[in-house]
C-alpha cells in the first residue's frame, strides 16, 4: 500500500459544466487507470462489497447512497489485508443511480487512501508564497497572486471571490473578496 501510495499520481481530469462553476475533479476512470497497474505491479487486489445501500425517488430522480467496505488484499498473503470504509451518492433519472454511487466511493476511497491529489485546486497555489515580490499587483483592483492573478475581482464568480475570502491568509485579498461579494449583495 505505501509502494502505491508513494508511486500514484492522477491529473482532473474532468470539468464540470460553466453553469456550476466549470471546477476541475477526478474522473473515476483517471482514479482506477492510475491505480490499477499499481495494484497489479504491487500484488494488491481491491474488493469493494456494497455495506449498506439505500435507495430513494426525488421528483423523477433516482438518488442511491452506498457505504461501501473496500478490501486491500495482499494478494501473496491473504491474510494481510486493510478495509475501509467509503460513502457515495449517485443520481440519475434512470437506472444508473446505484452504479454512480458504487463508482463514487471507490474513487473517494482511493484518493484518501492513496493521498491522490492530482492538479491543484483552481486556488490551491493561491497564498503568500506565491506572492511576486515585483511587480506588487494593487490587491483592491485585481487578484495578486494564483491562477486568477492580475484578473479583475469583479471578474470572478462567486465560488472563486468565497475561496478567496474564507480561505487565503493573505489578508488584502480577503479583504477585497468580501468587498466585492458585499458589492453583489452575497453577504452581509
Amino acid at each position: 500500500m505505501l509502494a502505491i501510495t508513494q508511486e500514484a499520481e492522477v491529473a482532473k481530469g474532468g470539468t464540470a459544466p460553466g453553469a456550476v462553476g466549470g471546477f476541475e475533479y477526478h474522473r473515476i476512470d483517471d482514479v482506477e487507470a492510475a491505480t490499477k497497474p499499481l495494484f497489479v505491479k504491487h500484488g494488491v487486489l481491491a474488493v469493494p462489497t456494497v455495506a449498506e445501500c439505500h435507495f430513494d425517488n426525488a421528483g423523477g430522480w433516482n438518488v442511491a447512497t452506498v457505504r461501501l467496505e473496500i478490501a486491500f488484499i495482499n494478494a501473496n498473503n491473504p491474510e494481510d489485508r486493510q478495509v475501509i470504509s467509503s460513502w457515495g451518492q449517485g443520481l440519475d433519472k434512470q437506472d444508473k443511480a446505484i452504479g454512480e454511487a458504487i463508482s463514487y466511493a471507490c474513487k473517494n476511497a482511493y484518493l484518501s487512501i492513496f493521498h491522490l491529489k492530482g492538479k491543484p485546486d483552481p486556488e490551491a497555489d493561491a497564498h503568500e508564497d506565491h506572492v511576486p515580490a515585483v511587480p506588487r499587483l494593487d490587491t483592491a483592483e485585481v487578484v495578486p497572486f494564483g491562477k486568477n492573478r492580475g484578473t479583475a475581482w469583479n471578474e470572478l464568480n462567486l465560488r472563486q471571490l468565497s475561496w478567496y475570502a474564507a480561505n487565503t491568509r493573505h489578508p488584502e485579498a480577503a479583504a477585497a473578496a468580501k468587498e466585492e461579494l458585499k458589492r453583489r449583495e452575497v453577504i452581509q
